[in-house]
Formats: structure tokens, C-alpha cells, sequence
């Protein structure tokens, strides 16, 4: 019995042994020792802390600049749609704090950005958000066919979750003077996927077949292409040098010229959150063009990343 114990210990650290053969050992904590690994609980907290941390910011600051309003709106909607599981599964306490605290936290952001966003931020968070969610929509809708509303929707927000952050990205490609609190908000809020992939390939390895998030592994992979590749611009000190970088910009100017004049033959003018590029308009290049200060107005250290 000691001998199979050792064992068995040795599986949970070295993850060496399927689960098939922990099981015949008689040590089913073994499964939650590899799912609550140290990358995913990391990963938590930094997510969780890089939103707080961005919260406390705009309050302490009173100011929202530098901050994407539309990162924080599709997080809401991915945070919305991908916790439905509250309301029709039984989960531990963690879980439910965690993903009831995103939830306000988000929200929390929304209304402190209302409240104190700047017009030069509002014209350079451009990102075409109808665009974007119609697109995820309809890929996560022909991938899930015959599922669940409620799979459909959790397909939804993985595919989305990639996306969230790019409003962000494009707006420090096209800002002059970026708010260092900003930068670290980014590496806090995109860098926990980094840790998801390793929690992923240790669950894989230990779990061989008998694990598989294809949909997970897919929208990290793409969400962590996008947050190397903006650290690699940062750590240049140039503003959307690389390929990706360039053709997502390129990509928001084309959508948005489209989508702005579908809007004005629509509507008969654009739509504050809808899909237009309102940085082509003659004041919002008048207002973006207006000097910044190397601070915000209440002191908040920025850093410069010149073109």
C-alpha cells in the first residue's frame, strides 16, 4: 500500500501516469491536482488583478485615457455569454467568485469610462464592433451546429475573447504617448492566456486523448499571437512595425470606411458604437492630432512610444 501511494504521488507531480491508472491506484485527487494546476490558478490571478489594477487606475486618475471603452464592452459580452453555466451547474465557490467578480468589474469599468472618457479616446477607439461580433457570430454558429444555446453561446465567447483586446491594441498603434499604467493593464489582462496554454499542454500531457479544447487552444493561440506581438512593437519603441500589427490597422481603416458609409446611407449619420472608423472624420483628426501633454492632468505617468 505505501508502495502504490509513492506511486501514485509521483503521478501527480511528474504527470507521468494516465488517469485510467491513477484511478486503479486510488487517488482521484490526482485529477483535480492537474486541473488546479499553478499556470491556471496564475493565470487567474493576474487576469483578475490586471482588471482591478486598470479599475483602480481610472478611479485614482479620474481619467480614462489611454484605455479602450470597447475592449471593456466585448470583454462584458464574453464574460456574459460564457458564464451562463452559473445559473445551470453546480461549481466550487472559486469559480463562482471569479466569474461573478469579471462580470462587475467589467460593468464597473464601463460606467468609470463613461464617466470620465477623453474626446481624443473616443475618436481613436475606432474598431469596428458590429463588424467584429457579426463575424464571431456566425463562424461560432456554422462551428456549433446542432449544439446547445447555451454551448453556442460559450463557443461565442471563445472566439470573441481573441478579439477583445485588439480595440485596445489599435488604440496605442495610434496613440502618440502611452499611458504606462495602460501597457501594464495589457500584460496583466493578455498575458494570463500565455499561462492558460501551459496549464493546457500539462493537461494534455497528462491526460493524453482523454482531454481536448480545440476551441480553447484556438482562441489562445490567436489571442497570444496578438499580445507577443504588440510587446515586441512596445519593446521597440514603434507603433504597429510588424506584419500583424500593420494589417490590423489596415484591416480597421478598410472595415471602416465601409461599414461608415453603410451607416450614413442607413442612418443618416454613424453610430457611437456601431462599425464606422470615426477616426477618418476631419474633427476626430483635428483631435487627434492635438499635442499631448507628457501627463494626464492628474499626474499620471505615461510612456512615450514615438513612431
Amino acid at each position: 500500500e505505501l508502495e502504490q501511494l509513492v506511486s501514485g504521488l509521483k503521478a501527480v507531480f511528474v504527470c507521468s501516469v494516465k488517469c485510467s491508472a491513477m484511478a486503479d491506484l486510488g487517488l482521484h485527487a490526482c485529477d483535480g491536482a492537474v486541473s488546479w494546476n499553478y499556470f491556471r490558478l496564475i493565470g487567474d490571478y493576474l487576469h483578475f488583478g490586471g482588471m482591478a489594477f486598470g479599475l483602480l487606475v481610472i478611479l485614482a486618475s479620474r481619467s480614462s485615457e489611454g484605455f479602450s471603452l470597447k475592449t471593456q464592452l466585448l470583454y462584458q459580452l464574453v464574460f456574459v455569454t460564457r458564464y451562463l453555466d452559473l445559473f445551470t451547474e453546480e461549481q466550487v465557490m472559486y469559480l463562482v467568485v471569479f466569474k461573478i467578480s469579471f462580470n462587475l468589474i467589467t460593468v464597473a469599468m464601463i460606467i468609470v469610462m463613461l464617466q470620465y472618457r477623453d474626446p481624443r479616446d473616443a475618436a481613436a477607439d475606432s474598431c469596428s464592433l458590429c463588424t467584429m461580433i457579426l463575424g464571431v457570430g456566425i463562424f461560432a454558429d456554422l462551428t456549433t451546429l446542432g449544439s446547445s444555446l447555451q454551448s453556442q453561446l460559450w463557443s461565442f465567447s471563445e472566439f470573441l475573447e481573441p478579439l477583445a483586446l485588439v480595440p485596445q491594441y489599435l488604440m496605442c498603434y495610434k496613440t502618440k504617448q502611452l499611458r504606462l499604467a495602460v501597457v501594464m493593464y495589457i500584460f496583466a489582462v493578455g498575458g494570463y492566456r500565455v499561462l492558460y496554454i501551459g496549464n493546457w499542454v500539462l493537461k494534455r500531457y497528462c491526460w493524453h486523448s482523454s482531454y481536448t479544447d480545440y476551441s480553447s487552444w484556438f482562441s489562445g493561440l490567436m489571442e497570444s499571437v496578438f499580445f507577443f506581438d504588440f510587446l515586441l512593437s512596445f519593446a521597440r519603441q514603434r507603433n504597429a512595425d510588424s506584419l500583424l500589427g500593420q494589417f490590423v490597422v489596415r484591416v480597421d481603416e478598410e472595415v471602416g470606411k465601409v461599414s461608415e458609409a453603410v451607416e450614413m446611407r442607413t442612418f443618416g449619420k454613424r453610430l457611437d458604437f456601431g462599425s464606422s472608423n470615426a477616426a477618418s472624420d476631419p474633427e476626430v483628426q483635428k483631435l487627434l492630432g492635438v499635442k499631448s501633454p507628457s501627463c494626464s492632468p492628474n499626474g499620471a505617468e505615461k510612456l512615450l512610444l514615438p513612431r
